[in-house]
């Protein structure tokens, strides 16, 4: 999301001593000078990336701080964790010591030294709309509705998610500091330790966890269902 780069990793060589990789890393293809540009922004590098439907999510580790990345193909979901950078180019490791690099231009990011070369080539950014996730966003309930917000604060930095709706007489509300796993998945949790999960599916969020039992009233069907953005925030708009 908005987070910069300084959780990267920049300690390669502690971790493959800790995961016992060197002979990964020794498999990876050495990037040349003319890869080394420091012209792109790095700070857009969040969001999310299409190769012919095989999709890459650029993402923080909630677990870590460092900078890591899904990628989802008609099999199978693999994560790789971040543990150096050169400019544009960036180093990842998975679970296995798997290593592969990244070179980032902006709008496409192009994957190389990856030793089965399965995920080998160019991923393309997907719209700003769909990967930006703040907004609000409603769910029609017939007999009532429920809206949603997701936002950050400017103070703290930390995303949270507002709810609040009504079924007939019935109401609920839920406000939650949205928290990220180290697989990518996403959860609100309120100060009472309830929470909510939430995937984000472009120009909506389902939830699809509901464990905020107190934050409704006795008749309130719950939060579970998909909700439509109806507005994106900028950055002026957000708390």
């Amino acid at each position: 999301m908005r987070k910069n780069l300084n959780g990267v990793l920049l300690m390669g060589a502690m971790v493959m001593a800790l995961l016992g990789c060197g002979s990964a890393f020794a498999a990876a293809e050495a990037p040349t000078t003319a890869m080394m540009a420091t012209e792109v922004d790095m700070s857009t590098i969040y969001g999310t990336y299409d190769a012919n439907g095989c999709i890459l999510e650029y993402m923080v580790a909630t677990s870590t701080g460092s900078d890591m990345i899904s990628i989802t193909d008609d099999y199978d979901t693999s994560y790789y964790y971040c543990f150096n950078a050169d400019g544009n180019v960036l180093y990842f490791i998975d679970d296995y010591g798997m290593v592969l690099y990244l070179e980032y231009y902006g709008d496409r990011i192009v994957i190389k030294g990856e030793r089965i070369q399965i995920h080998n080539g160019t991923y393309y950014k997907v719209s700003s709309e769909q990967e930006w996730i703040y907004g609000s966003y409603y769910q029609d309930l017939g007999e009532g509705g429920i809206s949603a917000e997701i936002g950050f604060y400017s103070g703290t930095g930390e995303d949270y998610l507002h709810l609040i709706g009504s079924y007939y007489d019935a109401a609920g509300e839920f406000t939650g500091i949205i928290m990220y796993t180290e697989y990518g998945d996403m959860y609100a949790i309120d100060e009472y330790g309830q929470t909510v999960s939430i995937i984000y599916n472009g120009n909506s969020i389902t939830i699809t966890e509901d464990y905020a039992y107190s934050s409704r009233g006795l008749y309130f069907p719950g939060f579970k269902g998909t909700y439509q953005k109806i507005e994106s925030f900028d950055m002026n708009n957000v708390s």
